[in-house]
């Protein structure tokens, strides 16, 4: 984790913000879901697009973007983005944009099923989808990027918050113990994640265990 960080704090350091911030959406079809999945990108554009303000409310005054401007012709380095369990692409996008203003190409996907307004603990438990989710960006990105976008394969990130921090830990090859998450919840039992899931009537025997052990 330590590494990783160090990777992601000199790939900021490492550009000035470029200042222009592009954004635009698209879907992806997935072979592991029967849904397809919503990608929302931040990327340093030099021209074009219509000004936009994602995420403002009562709270937060969210980030000036401009859709479907043109992108810089520079190949970027790549962040995958993965958002909190019940959170979404565009909550987190103050650090996309902060990313994308420092040169690189920002991906965060809503994963389907762990997500605000499509929140279901029988699939928060399904740990392994949300690395397919990542995976499959990054394959999309190497194989078929977005008209105009230039990826650097070669300096590539992964960051997540909460949920998408476990899914980030996962892509970087860790790996959980099913019994030990029975015995977590058992012993903290009046922790929310455990008290959230037991409130959904999810039972912790029902997860399936080689696909939630594996790498």
């Amino acid at each position: 984790l330590t590494l990783a960080a160090v990777g992601m704090t000199s790939m900021i350091l490492a550009t000035p913000s470029i200042g222009e911030t592009g954004y635009q959406t698209m879907e992806m079809q997935v072979a592991h879901r029967d849904v397809p999945v919503a990608l929302h990108m931040w990327y340093p554009a030099q021209a074009g697009g219509t000004p936009e303000q994602l995420g403002e409310n009562a709270l937060f005054k969210g980030q000036s973007v401009m859709r479907d401007a043109t992108p810089l012709s520079e190949a970027a380095p790549v962040v995958v983005l993965s958002h909190g369990s019940g959170g979404n692409a565009i909550a987190i996008g103050w650090l996309a944009q902060s990313l994308a203003e420092r040169g690189m190409i920002v991906v965060a996907p809503n994963h389907p099923g762990t997500m605000s307004r499509d929140s279901d603990p029988h699939q928060t438990i399904k740990i392994w989808e949300r690395p397919a989710d990542m995976s499959a960006i990054l394959d999309m990105l190497e194989d078929q990027p977005p008209a105009g976008l230039h990826p650097d394969m070669d300096r590539v990130a992964v960051v997540g918050f909460s949920l998408g921090g476990g899914a980030a830990l996962g892509m970087a090859g860790a790996r959980v113990s099913k019994q030990g998450f029975i015995d977590y919840c058992a012993t903290f039992a009046g922790m929310y994640d455990c008290g959230w899931l037991a409130a959904g009537g999810v039972d912790l025997a029902d997860i399936d265990q080689p696909r939630y052990e594996r790498s």
